[in-house]
C-alpha cells in the first residue's frame, strides 16, 4: 500500500460531494438567476465558500428571498442539503479505501447541515470511524486542533495518514503543517501559483483513491 497508510481524512464539501453544483442549482431554483449565477459563484469562492458575501448581493438582486442577508445566509445553509446528489463512485472508492483496511474520517468546517449533506448524498456515517465537524467542536480546518482531534479518534500518527480534499488553505496547509500526506481535488482547476503543491492532485475523488492505492 502506498505510503504504508492506515487512515484517511476526507473533506465533505467539493470532496465527497458537489457543494458548487448544489448551490447552482439552488440559485436557479429559488432566484429565477441565469447569468449572475457564475459571478455569484466566483464571489462565494472569493469569499471561502462562507456563504456570506454571496448572501448580501443575492439580497440586493433579490431582496424578496429574505428579511435580509444573514436570514438570506441561513435560509440558503438550511435549504442546500436537499439539492445534493448522490455519486455513486464516491461511495464505491470509499469502499475501496476500507476495504483496503484503511480507517476514514469526515473532516469538515461547517454546522449541522453538513450532516443532512452527508445523508443527501447517500452517506451512512458509519462509513467513516469519526466526524469531526468544527460547529460541532470548535475548531476550524486549518487549526491544527481539529486535524490532532480526527488522529487521537482514529490512533494514527500524522505519517500514517493521508488528507483529500478540495481547499488548498483549509485542506491541504491544514494537513502538511502536521505531517500530513495531502491529495488535492483538481474538480478542472490549477492548483493556486505561489503555493507549497501537494504530494498529490487528482481531477475527483475515485482518482485520488487511485493515487493512494494504486
Amino acid at each position: 500500500m502506498a505510503l504504508n497508510l492506515r487512515a484517511v481524512l476526507l473533506d465533505l464539501d467539493g470532496t465527497l460531494v458537489d457543494r458548487d453544483g448544489a448551490l447552482r442549482a439552488w440559485l436557479r431554483r429559488r432566484t429565477g438567476l441565469t447569468a449572475e449565477i457564475d459571478r455569484l459563484l466566483a464571489l462565494d469562492h472569493a469569499d471561502g465558500r462562507s456563504l456570506a458575501a454571496l448572501a448580501i448581493e443575492l439580497a440586493r438582486l433579490r431582496p424578496g428571498l429574505a428579511t435580509d442577508p444573514r436570514a438570506l445566509l441561513e435560509r440558503i445553509r438550511g435549504e442546500l442539503p436537499g439539492f445534493i446528489r448522490p455519486d455513486p463512485g464516491v461511495e464505491r472508492a470509499l469502499q475501496r479505501l476500507t476495504r483496503a483496511g484503511l480507517r476514514l474520517a469526515l473532516i469538515s468546517n461547517g454546522g449541522p447541515s453538513q450532516r443532512r449533506k452527508l445523508a443527501a448524498a447517500g452517506l451512512a456515517e458509519s462509513l467513516f470511524a469519526t466526524i469531526a465537524i468544527s460547529g460541532e467542536i470548535g475548531h476550524a480546518k486549518p487549526d491544527a486542533a481539529i486535524f490532532r482531534a480526527c488522529l487521537s479518534a482514529l490512533a494514527v500518527a500524522p505519517e500514517q495518514a493521508a488528507m483529500i480534499g478540495d481547499s488548498a488553505d483549509e485542506d491541504i496547509d491544514g494537513a502538511a503543517a502536521l505531517g500530513i500526506a495531502t491529495c488535492w481535488i483538481a474538480r478542472g482547476r490549477s492548483y493556486p501559483a505561489q503555493r507549497p503543491a501537494p504530494m498529490m492532485i487528482a481531477p475527483d475523488l475515485p482518482g485520488a483513491v487511485a493515487r493512494l492505492l494504486d
